[in-house]
């Protein structure tokens, strides 16, 4: 551990050839209203001005601090930064990505107040991804409420970024990003990152403004990437057991596996079909998890038609034709996690009530504050009587 307490936030910024948005990224890290941060760019060797221009940024403001390296991945890049961080909350930032002016005044007060090991908070999303997220979408954004670690895991964004980490903890379980996963390498950083985690909170506020960048390598995930982006949930699900997972949590977030995966494959470019459906029936052939797949087939009329073909044990690298007129399966996937025994309901039904309550209360408070108002009130109207009445009895020569 090598906490600075002086530095609040460490935001760790991987970069490889981002030169056209790394200024805006750079700015709107540097411009926080809270100032007590560090900023840590790891220049994972680029080729373009990337490096020229973090150079030129590290010197203008001494919270920069850059690191060039060899070309081995954002994984890596990212453990670098988690390695030699001082703050005592971690966020990760992509370098073609923007944060809120706020996001780090705003994470750290809330993380502070609920003790958390993991915040999450909301994202803008650029309008040109086609980004559905059935749980965040349905809940409120303007308060938080804080779920036990086996709902989050279940139920919160695969995505690194979005989120606020306690130094100490990843530091501490090692948690670190599996440096040979080129893509996906979220999933599995989360998922065991949310399972460790003593406290995890969710904050109602959108404070990551996320870029549809299509040179990024998440948003390729029509090609040769997806495949590898497989591999990250069925690496968790085999180490959580280890970590103390029982029986019945695994089954379940072996039935969320399944349906995403499933999600992906139905979107990825035809090219790549027959390579994706072989990865995949390799994994749930080497994990036994056949009877889970069937179950899920019986059960997701979305995906019984591209399920039924890996079934036969046979990836024919075809497609069935999709439902509601061929629109993207991540719509159906979404809705199919919103409903069922896959997600807890108790999260939505919880949250209902805690704002329901909480309008109660607040309604209450404001009746009570307008009793005290008029109690007030009349107090000083009848102080101003009893004045008038003195004053007139000084007055008055019969006195």
């Amino acid at each position: 551990m090598n906490t600075d307490d002086s530095i609040k936030i460490s935001v760790i910024i991987p970069v490889f050839n981002a030169e056209e948005f790394l200024a805006e990224c750079l700015e709107s890290a540097l411009n926080q209203t809270l100032s007590d941060i560090e900023i840590l760019c790891i220049d994972d060797g680029s080729t373009d001005g990337s490096a020229k221009i973090l150079d030129e940024y590290a010197l203008r403001d001494s919270r920069i601090h850059v690191i060039h390296k060899e070309n081995h991945g954002a994984s890596a890049a990212r453990n670098e930064g988690i390695k030699i961080a001082r703050g005592k909350y971690i966020a990760f930032l992509d370098a073609d990505d923007t944060i809120t002016l706020d996001m780090c005044e705003k994470s750290y007060i809330h993380a502070e107040y609920t003790n958390a090991d993991l915040t999450a908070f909301f994202a803008n999303y650029d309008p040109r991804h086609n980004f559905f997220d059935p749980l965040y979408q349905k809940l409120e954004y303007d308060e938080y409420f804080g779920y036990d670690k086996f709902s989050v895991v279940l139920s919160m964004n695969w995505t690194i970024w979005g989120k606020l980490w306690k130094t100490s903890f990843l530091q501490e379980n090692n948690i670190l990003f599996p440096p040979e996963i080129r893509a996906g390498h979220d999933q599995y950083f989360c998922i065991k990152g949310a399972f460790l985690a003593n406290k995890i909170s969710v904050f109602y506020k959108r404070l990551y403004n996320y870029r549809c960048n299509p040179k990024s390598l998440v948003y390729i995930q029509e090609g040769k990437n997806c495949i590898t982006r497989i591999e990250p949930f069925f690496m968790a699900l085999r180490e959580l057991p280890k970590l103390g997972a029982d029986s019945d949590m695994l089954q379940k977030l072996s039935k969320v596996l399944i349906v995403f995966i499933s999600g992906v494959g139905l979107r990825c470019n035809s090219s790549y079909w027959k390579e994706y459906d072989d990865r995949f029936l390799y994994f749930i052939h080497r994990d036994h998890m056949e009877d889970t797949l069937k179950q899920v087939a019986n059960e997701k009329k979305h995906l019984r038609k591209y399920l039924e073909y890996l079934l036969r044990g046979v990836a024919i690298g075809k497609r069935p034709k999709m439902e509601n007129n061929g629109k993207s399966s991540i719509q159906n996937f979404g809705k199919c996690l919103e409903k069922i025994f896959l997600f807890p309901l108790q999260p939505f039904i919880s949250i209902r009530k805690y704002r329901k309550a909480k309008k109660r209360l607040l309604e209450e408070q404001k009746k009570q504050e307008q009793k005290i108002e008029q109690l007030i009130e009349q107090k000083e109207n009848i102080i101003l009587d009893l004045e008038q009445e003195i004053i007139q009895l000084r007055r008055d020569p019969k006195i």
